[in-house]
């Protein structure tokens, strides 16, 4: 698993927001926006987006995630 960070211009981001679905066992961190878990299936080329919030507002970023099982 690669690493990412979302990092807003105006601070430290306090919580995340997840659109899209992720495969089963690949869970989602609000607090942290990390994603974790062993996938229990195969999928290719999910996209889905991060959002990063924080008082001064926030910033959202699209990824794309394939899964080998």
């Amino acid at each position: 698993v690669n690493t990412y960070s979302i990092t807003n211009v105006a601070g430290t981001p306090t919580s995340y927001a997840l659109s899209g679905t992720l495969p089963s066992g690949i869970t989602f961190n609000t607090s942290t926006g990390l994603l974790s878990g062993t996938p229990t299936e195969a999928k290719s080329a999910i996209t889905f987006t991060v959002q990063a919030m924080n008082g001064a507002g926030s910033y959202t970023q699209t990824f794309t995630l394939t899964t080998l099982y």
